[in-house]
């Protein structure tokens, strides 16, 4: 069997967490948990293998990131500063496999930070 990849690590892990495994993401950092050179690294694999891994952002797409990387408003109604670049970048990575901008802003939070 294959080595499974990151993104596909990553995904599992969520799905147990999700049925009450008890596990917890990592935070950016710690032992163990993926860095910024995992993720460039698991882009150039995944377009190796022809994986769908170059996705097209859609304007909206590009537009929600535009703006999420100046200060702007929480749907709590609370203004945060935007996110640093290693956060914005991970974003990008991911929703271009795939994720939605949600998904991508919380992995992103848990892996990076602010």
């Amino acid at each position: 069997m294959a080595k499974q990849g990151l993104y596909s690590n990553i995904h599992a892990k969520r799905k147990r967490i999700a049925a009450g495994s008890g596990e917890k993401m990592r935070t950016p950092g710690t032992k163990g948990a993926p860095t910024s050179a995992a993720f460039k690294e698991s882009k150039k694999t995944a377009m190796k293998k022809g994986g769908k891994v170059t996705k097209k952002l859609s304007d909206r797409q590009k537009k929600m990131l535009k703006l999420h990387a100046k200060p702007h408003e929480t749907p709590e109604g609370k203004t945060v500063a935007g996110h640093s670049s290693k956060h914005m970048k991970a974003m990008k990575v991911m929703m271009e496999h795939g994720m939605s901008f949600s998904n991508s802003h919380d992995a992103a939070m848990k892996i990076i930070g602010k």
